[in-house]
């Protein structure tokens, strides 16, 4: 698929103790054909099990946020959908650590939405 990239993409990821499909996740993210993205992942977990998955993979596109206090599954997920747009992104969209998104998913019209505040 030839697609004509413009803007960046901010992935939001709420995750709580699943380090193994983290890493899968982001490993999805860095093999898509859309490459201007960025991701913050919202560690709920209190002891910070997604930190060293974000380490490890290195990428500087991937921000870690810890959760202080723990927020829990609900409030974890709903701030992934905040009008806040620290990244400067023009779309945004919400991933979350048990998803697999195939390499086109972020290129693909209509699974992006315009980000709010950039």
């Amino acid at each position: 698929m030839s697609v004509e990239q413009v803007g960046r993409v901010h992935i939001r990821t709420p995750t709580y103790k699943r380090p193994e499909a983290l890493k899968r996740c982001i490993e999805a993210m860095q093999a898509q054909s859309w490459q201007d993205w960025v991701c913050d992942v919202y560690d709920d977990d209190p002891a910070g099990s997604a930190k060293a998955v974000v380490d490890q993979l290195g990428d500087p596109r991937v921000f870690f946020n810890q959760n202080n206090p723990q927020r829990y599954a609900s409030k974890n997920i709903d701030q992934c959908f905040s009008r806040e747009n620290a990244r400067g992104a023009d779309f945004f969209c919400v991933v979350e650590d048990d998803n697999f998104i195939l390499p086109e998913f972020l290129a693909l019209d209509g699974f992006i939405e315009p980000a709010v505040g950039g």
